[in-house]
């Protein structure tokens, strides 16, 4: 979440729908995950087959979208400064 929020200025200028679908995708993870409770008190064992299986597919689907996010921002580069 941190990569994206540092690309996410420059996202939004050059793909603004894809970057609102990745940024929505990020909201939905974050509140899904934070709906188990603290993650230091859950063994991944009471986490329920069908649960993992749904935060996987969530987390896929996320990665995705910041691929696609990526790959459009690929023709800006980055800036080094020449000595």
């Amino acid at each position: 979440d941190q990569a994206f929020d540092a690309i996410q200025p420059l996202a939004h200028q050059v793909a603004p729908s894809l970057t609102m679908a990745v940024a929505a995708r990020f909201a939905a993870l974050e509140s899904d995950v934070a709906e188990l409770g603290p993650v230091t008190d859950l063994p991944d064992s009471a986490i329920s087959s069908a649960t993992r299986s749904t935060l996987s597919q969530q987390v896929d689907a996320t990665a995705e979208g910041l691929a696609q996010v990526s790959a459009t921002l690929v023709p800006y580069g980055t800036s080094t400064a020449s000595t």
